[in-house]
């Protein structure tokens, strides 16, 4: 969480509004993180898609209080259309969910952008996420700035999804750092106690490619080798015998209680999960077959909504070739990049409690237009 830089005064001496420079960078961060998190589709219901594999979703404090605090999920779209100006919390990424927007859910609110919705969602999950409150603590996100917890990081389980101070589950914060990790948090590590096998394959595998990196890693010898000398191909490394039946069985790895969460150090671990029949028999069961699904995670969700976000500005610039030519084309793209590099710049740089003023935005463009005519370099 950014450091809180103290209440600001939004009006300046003739009543009129101002923003400072570290509201500006501030929202342009929100922007681009709200486009990460949501996707392209900001104006289309996804209630016919169904059940979405992952998504982000929203809950409507002001319909809640309405419904007498029926729990329920809405979809991006409807957060922006269907409820606006209404009390409305970011969730983040949920899978497997159905937006209610509308349904029985909803005593006075119709969903605007899909007719036509079946009364509840069965299949859809809920917890007290839905209220505002995260965590063991059951404390809201951010809480309130003189809470301990203030700015303490949270974390979200790759099984509940719900989301945790580190602390509060015995993990460290330095521990889990991206989203190429995935957490398993205390109450799912106790209900799902086999989880942690695949820590332990994960961790050995990760060993012995750190291992094999050092070995064949080329050393800088102190005298020149002579230019006919055959140099030996590297030895291969030993491999020890596979176990060919269920991981879980391997009696290398054991399963034992563990009280506190973990973190997975990559999602790769998916791929390690046994696929015999009985495990697969088991995920079904315990309804985590998504568990299989490396498109799951929260990671290939991004990656994915990074890619649209770029395929999205990439067709607007080849519109603009169809009509003008490539070169001017890549010409405007390679300026909007360098301006939007420039202007991150400028903010980094500057007191984020400074007023913005139209000496403030003369004087960047003053600086961009400079650069623009001195040789070898760049917006």
């Amino acid at each position: 969480m950014a450091e809180d830089s103290g209440p600001v005064d939004n009006f300046n001496e003739d009543g009129e509004d101002v923003v400072t420079l570290g509201q500006l960078k501030d929202a342009i961060e929100q922007n681009e993180s709200e486009r990460v998190m949501n996707g392209p589709k900001s104006m289309v219901c996804t209630y016919p898609e169904n059940y979405v594999p992952r998504q982000s979703i929203f809950s409507c404090v002001t319909c809640q209080e309405e419904s007498e605090g029926e729990l329920a999920g809405i979809c991006f779209a409807c957060s922006e259309n269907c409820h606006a100006g209404h009390e409305v919390l970011q969730l983040y990424t949920k899978r497997n969910f159905c937006c209610d927007c509308g349904n029985s859910k909803f005593k006075n609110n119709k969903c605007t952008l899909f007719d036509g919705k079946i009364p509840k969602n069965r299949r859809n999950k809920y917890n007290h996420n839905f209220k505002g409150l995260y965590c063991t603590c059951d404390k809201p996100y951010p809480p309130a700035p003189d809470d301990p917890m203030f700015k303490a990081e949270m974390f979200q389980c790759c099984i509940c999804e719900d989301w945790f101070h580190g602390e509060h589950i015995g993990i460290p914060d330095d521990v889990y750092q991206d989203l190429e990790q995935e957490l398993v948090c205390n109450s799912c590590s106790n209900q799902y106690p086999w989880l942690i096998v695949y820590k332990a394959v994960l961790d050995k595998k990760l060993a012995e490619v750190a291992n094999v990196t050092q070995e064949t890693s080329p050393t800088t010898s102190q005298e020149p080798q002579p230019a006919t000398e055959k140099q030996e191909p590297p030895k291969e490394e030993v491999q020890t015998p596979e176990f060919n039946g269920c991981t879980l069985e391997n009696p290398e790895f054991k399963s034992s209680p563990n009280s506190n969460g973990f973190v997975f150090p990559s999602i790769e671990w998916r791929k390690l999960l046994c696929k015999c029949e009985k495990c697969k028999r088991m995920y079904e069961d315990l309804d985590i077959e998504y568990l299989l699904d490396e498109n799951d995670s929260a990671l290939r969700y991004v990656e994915g909504n990074w890619k649209a976000m770029e395929d999205k500005d990439g067709d607007i610039f080849n519109e603009i070739a169809q009509t003008t030519s490539h070169e001017v084309a890549l010409t405007l793209k390679n300026g909007v990049a360098n301006l939007s590099s420039k202007l991150k710049e400028f903010l980094d740089k500057s007191d984020p409690g400074k007023v913005i003023t139209k000496e403030d935005i003369e004087n960047f463009f003053d600086g961009v237009n400079a650069k623009k005519f001195k040789p070898n370099e760049d917006l």
